[in-house]
């Protein structure tokens, strides 16, 4: 009996020994979740574990409530961060990883390339790793973001509901990997997302829409979401934004696309009722369905998309599918102005891609990477399309014509484009 006694007093005494332990451990990481004299708040003083195993939201969560009230920069230092629920913020919030290289892989099957990683666990579900909405004035910078195989967003930011605009976020060097959605924007203007990779998303990489304005993408690798298509993509008649890199949408305006890389989607850009939308100096390589596609919606009159400019870019294979043909504009009951100048249009000949040095073949081939039939094609039903075609190199650019425009209310200003095979206009549609 006294010594079960003694033994039983000495397990109790274990016990309060760690659970005075746990104590003072968490009392020490409340004491030390304070931001720094320096302004920033590190989240492993708030208790973060980092080893993408524990859950971390908590603690994450913590950092954010203390950083608040100075704005502090909220700072995650390398490590695996598992988030199981969203992530609010508070505007004015910056939250920044350590700097390092991310992922640049045309099978975009790489985790996330930076030292600082959130992870979502497996049953996230369709909602956002960082919940933005409703915010402004905030910033992401050197962060990863692993989503997997969930349904999840890695940022949303602006407002699901039109009227009010949440503007001013920037988005730098971020990688995300996986998911839904790589960045959800809707009425968030004053949007600037660069030098950033985007690979495998479940739906569309980059998503621009209700009234997002103003904003710039620059120098970004977009790639991988033509994995999650629909299997076949479709036809024109059919075209949607699953499977597309970066969609421009809902009225949005003043979008400049700049740079960067934009291969392996069903679409590389969509742009969907929107005006004043630039693409310059993109390379763009083997997007299934299009590298770009310009598209007014049919179900009510409208007068989208204008002022689209697409200048200085390159663009390689693709239009193997669907609209089989590198750019594409689809107009009913819409109005479309679009510039196309200065663009190198190539891959529909053996060794046009020219990236080996072997000398171009002069024969006209229907190509097996695309475009498989147009270089340039603009469809209309009972919509308007100005489309001004000058000044691109345009060297066997496709299977069959480099332009072929269909349907009424069609007016193409085509001018001084290189070797140019032939142009077929049709239904209406007429050469300037």
């Amino acid at each position: 009996m006294k010594r079960a006694a003694i033994g039983a007093a000495m397990v109790y005494a274990g016990i309060c020994v760690l659970l005075g332990f746990l104590n003072v451990r968490a009392a020490g990481a409340e004491e030390k979740c304070a931001p720094s004299t320096l302004g920033v708040m590190n989240v492993k003083d708030c208790g973060t574990v980092a080893d993408g195993k524990n859950d971390d939201t908590g603690a994450i969560r913590s950092a954010i409530a203390a950083a608040e009230p100075t704005r502090a920069e909220i700072y995650f230092p390398p490590g695996r961060y598992l988030v199981t629920a969203p992530v609010r913020g508070f505007s004015g919030i910056v939250l920044a990883g350590e700097a390092g290289s991310y992922s640049y892989s045309t099978s975009g099957i790489a985790a996330p390339g930076m030292p600082s990683v959130l992870v979502a666990s497996a049953d996230f579900g369709n909602r956002a790793l960082l919940d933005f909405t409703r915010l402004t004035n905030t910033a992401v910078l050197n962060l990863g973001f692993d989503l997997g195989a969930t349904q999840s967003y890695a940022v949303e930011l602006g407002s699901r509901q039109d009227g009010t605009e949440y503007p001013n976020h920037q988005i730098d060097r971020i990688s995300v990997r996986g998911g839904q959605v790589g960045i959800r924007a809707r009425n968030a203007g004053l949007l600037h997302i660069r030098n950033s990779n985007f690979s495998d998303a479940g739906y569309i990489a980059i998503w621009l829409d209700g009234y997002t304005g103003d904003s710039d993408l620059e120098g970004n690798y977009v790639n991988g979401t033509y994995l999650n298509a629909p299997a076949p993509f479709g036809t024109p008649e059919s075209v949607g934004p699953a499977g597309t890199g970066i969609y421009v949408g809902t009225g949005s305006g003043n979008v400049n696309i700049h740079g960067g890389k934009i291969e392996w989607n069903a679409i590389g850009v969509l742009i969907s009722n929107s005006q004043g939308i630039t693409i310059t100096g993109v390379n763009f390589d083997y997007n299934t369905w299009g590298h770009v596609v310009i598209h007014g919606y049919s179900s009510a009159p409208q007068i989208y998309p204008r002022g689209v400019i697409i200048n200085g870019n390159r663009l390689l294979s693709g239009g193997t599918q669907g609209s089989q043909s590198a750019i594409y504009i689809d107009v009913d009951h819409a109005e479309a102005i679009v510039s196309i100048t200065g663009n190198s249009f190539r891959m529909a000949a053996a060794n046009a891609n020219d990236f080996d040095g072997s000398p171009e073949d002069s024969r006209h081939v229907i190509p097996t990477t695309g475009p498989k039939a147009y270089g340039i094609r603009i469809d209309s039903t009972s919509g308007i399309a100005h489309v001004n075609i000058t000044g691109n190199e345009m060297f066997h650019c496709a299977g069959i014509n480099s332009i072929r425009a269909s349907g009424p209310g069609i007016a193409v200003h085509d001018e001084g484009n290189l070797k140019n095979p032939g142009n077929n206009y049709t239904g209406g549609a007429t050469r300037e």
